[in-house]
């Protein structure tokens, strides 16, 4: 992919982005005029953003913690970090 193409890529996406998920087919329906590897690669970001966000949006230290009573007490030290609160 050029970089020109990239370019094109990156502003569709983020423009996509700050659709609603329901409106975003009927801008990708234009947006892509027909290109099915470019509207691949916009849909391919779309679905790597959500799947990032849903990841950092569940907190495993806290799930781990839950599981195995695990709290940490302020002054503990764990590796060369100390809990401060």
């Amino acid at each position: 992919m050029s970089r020109r193409d990239w370019q094109l890529v990156k502003e569709t996406f983020h423009q996509a982005l700050r659709l609603e998920p329901a409106e975003r087919d009927h801008f990708l329906e234009n947006a892509c005029d027909g290109d099915i590897d470019f509207r691949i690669e916009v849909e391919s970001l779309l679905i790597s953003f959500a799947d990032a966000k849903q990841f950092l949006e569940r907190p495993i230290v806290g799930e781990f913690g839950r599981k195995h009573n695990w709290r940490l007490a302020d002054g503990q030290v764990i590796s060369h970090y100390r809990i401060l609160s």
